[in-house]
């Protein structure tokens, strides 16, 4: 009986040993003196890091950050990219990862556990420098980890490196909370159950009269999402005059001006000239609002 008694006891003792040394489920990491916590309330989630490293850049966190202004952000970074899972899982986006990525490359792919989430690790993913790219998925969020360069301030072949020694503390002290901020709706593509707001002009009027000799300025309302405007000027049945075919391009916003004295300017004699402007999204052409103007010799 007394042996059966220690042996409970004993069995009481290591379950509240365990409680004790266990992060509750709703509570992230304890900071210590040489580390510290990372916590986006908005994007759900908290983590620990070194207390020398730097997070003034949002959603990263900088080994040694760089003084100067430059593309580089110091000796080596992780960063953590929130966005919509959509339905899809881990595996799926390494998998588009990684088919993005393309064949003959030397991709390696892992799998572990971030608190109780299956992560999908990636390395060898083409970039401007070598990285690690850690996938997870969490409440139907992906949780996009980037490390780079992964591997660049390695001091001997199989020594941890500053980098590596963050990473294993990130995948370690990760922790999910519940996000305080909704993630914005996914934007629907153009087409023919989501058609854009139709075009109307400011400026000029169908019919005005401009000065042939001046400047043509044009301004139709402006499409919020809009790519570009494909803007096309027709005289005697001749388009004279198209962004997208004479400049190379659409034109950005919902203005449009041709310079007296410009190449587009030489190509107009006076009298009539159909305007016509479309708004461009994706592959998508929105129905063009015309008007015609008529240009007039002083």
């Amino acid at each position: 009986m007394i042996k059966k008694q220690g042996l409970i006891l004993a069995l009481i003792f290591t379950v509240l040993l365990q409680a004790a040394c266990t992060v509750s489920a709703d509570a992230c990491p304890a900071p210590a003196s040489d580390i510290k916590l990372f916590t986006n309330a908005e994007d759900g989630y908290c983590l620990l890091y070194p207390a020398e490293y730097s997070t003034a850049l949002p959603n990263h966190i900088v080994i040694n950050p760089a003084v100067g202004p430059g593309d580089v952000l110091g000796d080596a970074w992780a960063s953590i990219n929130v966005e919509s899972a959509d339905g899809f899982t881990a595996a799926q986006f390494a998998d588009e990862e990684i088919a993005f990525a393309g064949p003959g490359l030397n991709i390696q792919r892992t799998e572990a556990k971030v608190d109780g989430e299956k992560a999908v690790i990636v390395d060898g993913l083409p970039g401007q420098d070598a990285m690690r790219k850690v996938f997870i998925v969490h409440g139907d969020r992906v949780y996009t980890l980037t490390f780079q360069p992964w591997l660049a301030n390695a001091r001997d072949l199989g020594q941890p490196t500053p980098l590596g020694e963050l990473y294993t503390t990130i995948m370690r002290t990760l922790h999910f909370l519940p996000p305080t901020k909704a993630l914005p709706a996914p934007t629907q593509p153009w087409g023919p159950g989501n058609l854009p707001p139709s075009l109307s002009f400011v400026y000029p009027l169908d019919g005005q009269v401009l000065d042939f000799e001046g400047d043509y300025l044009f301004r139709v309302n402006n499409i919020e999402g809009a790519d570009g405007y494909l803007w096309s000027f027709t005289q005697n049945n001749v388009i004279v005059w198209e962004n997208l075919r004479d400049e190379l391009g659409l034109t950005a916003g919902g203005t449009y001006g041709i310079s007296a004295g410009g190449a587009a300017h030489s190509r107009f004699v006076p009298g009539a000239v159909e305007v016509s402007v479309r708004a461009v999204k994706g592959d998508y052409l929105a129905e063009p609002i015309v008007i015609t103007i008529i240009l007039q010799p002083r």
